[in-house]
């Protein structure tokens, strides 16, 4: 019990360095209503950011969140069959992102975008990762955190 205990320690250690040194470089604070508007509308066919498990891309637990200027929002799941989800998302004065998908329940986890000129992230305000059990969404049972923009609009 107590290896399994000191592997977990350190696979949940060795997880999350790995996304703090994917995210080097960005800003330590998400962006605010005004900036993250402004991200969004330097990118007027839409921002889409995308979260892998890394095992076959776009084919298994992956899935991907477009944002298009000023507030629609469509959620792609791909795995056993590919979900797509379309809706709104509206942007909290404190930088809270928010989707509301069509007939989805639960409710989609709050985000922050944190960006750069160069590279951009979709975090769960909570900060949960989706790894290691942590993981809240039924959207077919699998957790999808962190998302990273793919810099381009689709």
């Amino acid at each position: 019990m107590t290896r399994v205990l000191i592997v977990s320690v350190c696979l949940s250690l060795w997880l999350g360095a790995g996304v703090a040194s994917a995210a080097n470089g960005l800003p330590k604070q998400w962006l605010d209503k005004a900036a993250a508007t402004q991200w969004l509308a330097a990118h007027p066919g839409g921002a889409s950011f995308a979260s892998r498990n890394g095992n076959i891309q776009g084919g298994d637990s992956d899935a991907m969140v477009r944002l298009t200027h000023p507030d629609k929002a469509e959620l792609t799941e791909f795995g056993a069959a590919i979900g797509e989800y379309k809706g709104t998302y509206e942007i909290s004065d404190a930088g809270e992102i928010t989707l509301h998908l069509e007939g989805q329940s639960p409710k989609w986890p709050v985000m922050h975008l944190f960006a750069t000129a160069r590279e951009a992230w979709l975090l769960r305000k909570d900060r949960k990762t989706g790894l290691l059990g942590d993981g809240d969404l039924n959207f077919g049972g699998t957790p999808f955190w962190p998302f990273k923009w793919t810099g381009k609009g689709r």
